[in-house]
């Protein structure tokens, strides 16, 4: 069975993809119960993909999960991306590509987010350019994937698109890159 087909077998798919952090090559288990949020997961019938940075130590049996599958950081996940129906996410530019994809729901995990903008610079200024339900504690992830209230702000949605994306998402844009590298060699 491929993983697409495996997908199938639910009724929802998240992802959760972190951005790297020096201080946390323990991820998920520092920030994460993953038997809490396999067992809500299980009672809906979803599946949560785990998906690390290359760098990010896996501690623990992840294989023992049943709703929980982790990805391994060498992984292309974009071709992925379009079977799942929600993003977790924080600091992660993935943001920009996935709500290029009408009908997904982002939630934004900023349990570090303080000490996180303390360690770290971000080229834009984090509040104003970023959509998607903001949860700062694991409990709070929990509680929203359990009840499913993670909808996206759909003209939020469409500013961050028009303001990252510009006009590139309204024409073909690879055509227009095809077209520039075979003017290179003529």
């Amino acid at each position: 069975m491929t993983l697409i087909e495996r997908f199938n077998q639910y009724n929802r798919v998240l992802i959760y993809m972190p951005t790297w952090r020096d201080s946390q090559r323990h991820l998920f288990t520092q920030s994460m119960d993953l038997n809490k949020i396999n067992n809500a997961l299980k009672s809906h019938n979803e599946l949560l993909l785990l998906k690390p940075h290359s760098n990010v130590v896996i501690e623990g049996d992840l294989q023992k999960y049943s709703n929980v599958l982790f990805l391994s950081g060498k992984v292309d996940v974009y071709p992925i991306l379009p079977y799942t129906q929600v993003l977790i996410t924080d600091y992660s530019s993935v943001l920009y590509d996935y709500i290029l994809m009408e009908g997904k729901s982002v939630i934004l995990y900023l349990y570090d987010y303080q000490e996180y903008l303390n360690e770290r610079d971000l080229f834009y200024p984090f509040d104003e350019n970023v959509v998607g339900k903001r949860v700062y504690t694991f409990e709070e992830l929990l509680a929203t994937v359990d009840g499913h209230d993670y909808d996206m702000d759909e003209s939020k949605r469409k500013e961050i698109i028009e303001k990252f994306w510009g006009e590139t998402i309204h024409f073909n844009s690879n055509q227009k890159i095809l077209d520039f590298v075979k003017s290179i060699d003529e």
